[in-house]
């Protein structure tokens, strides 16, 4: 996400699917902090990057810890 040009940051928001499980959904954030979604239907032609399909920790953590 932090490779796309007008991607400056990333915000994270907290989730909860439709069976109930919680996870984390990343969205890139253009350098005045805005959310990089599209706003209509035409702009769905543009690129926009989001991560919603993470491993969940705890269960699946890295072996080493912070």
């Amino acid at each position: 996400m932090l490779h796309e040009d007008r991607c400056k940051g990333l915000r994270v928001y907290n989730a909860v699917d439709d069976e109930g499980k919680e996870h984390f959904v990343l969205v890139g954030t253009d350098a005045n902090g805005g959310n990089l979604l599209p706003s209509s239907e035409e702009s769905l032609t543009e690129s926009y990057s989001l991560l919603d399909n993470g491993l969940r920790c705890p269960t699946d953590c890295p072996p080493n810890d912070l």
